[in-house]
């Protein structure tokens, strides 16, 4: 559940992050493209993939921890986007291999 709230949250920023005007964005990938494209869903898909996982942490862990959980990935993720997006280290294999990873690991653990 952690694995998907994460991805749902990471992948809002992403959208919110190519809609950015000031930054130096990639043309490379035809999702990048689209999202410079188009901003104006790409800000609604992406504030309510971020409101999606903030609910979803404050359902499953509680008012108090989901909005520490969430406050602490909403410092998280746009760090990490904005440090890795422009130098092109993760592609989407490496993302499906994270989630896969992640996924079983939580089933296994959890």
């Amino acid at each position: 559940m952690y694995s998907f709230i994460l991805l749902t949250c990471f992948i809002g920023v992403f959208c919110l992050y190519n809609t950015s005007k000031r930054a130096k964005l990639s043309k490379n990938g035809p999702i990048e493209i689209w999202l410079q494209a188009h901003p104006q869903p790409a800000k609604y898909a992406g504030v309510s993939l971020v409101l999606t996982s903030i609910t979803v942490f404050v359902i499953k862990d509680g008012w108090g921890a989901g909005l520490f959980s969430s406050s602490l990935l909403l410092m998280t993720a746009p760090v990490c986007i904005v440090t890795f997006a422009p130098f092109y280290y993760i592609r989407i294999q490496h993302i499906a291999a994270i989630i896969a990873l992640s996924v079983m690991l939580e089933f296994l653990i959890f």
